[in-house]
């Protein structure tokens, strides 16, 4: 008996979802960039278990259970751990110092409309 498109679709939003998953995606994530757990949870621990930005200590998404690694894209650095939202907002101004700052310029001038 085949099983649906459906009824896949819920078992492997479920698989995903196993503490042994969740564990071997984070390592092979952390392998990208060169660290281990053990350096993570380091990391972590510097950054008082929380986003090196707005300091949330959730990583702001239902996706992944751990804090996204945010490196130079070009040198390959890594620089620290951020939120998924704070990394996306950072990656969003492609890491322009001068463009995030003109948006904090633009912020501070109608910041009270």
């Amino acid at each position: 008996m085949a099983i649906t498109a459906l009824e896949k679709s819920i078992y492997d939003k479920e698989y995903r979802k196993r503490p042994y998953r969740l564990k071997v995606q984070r390592d092979r994530q952390l392998q990208k960039y060169g660290l281990t757990s053990a350096q993570y949870d380091e990391l972590l621990k510097l950054q008082d278990g929380c986003c090196a930005i707005c300091k949330s200590t959730h990583p702001n998404t239902d996706r992944i259970k751990y804090f996204p690694v945010d490196h130079n894209h070009e040198t390959g650095k890594n620089r620290g751990l951020l939120c998924s939202r704070c990394n996306r907002a950072v990656g969003l101004f492609k890491d322009d110092v001068k463009l995030l700052q003109a948006a904090i310029s633009y912020l501070e001038r109608y910041n009270d409309l």
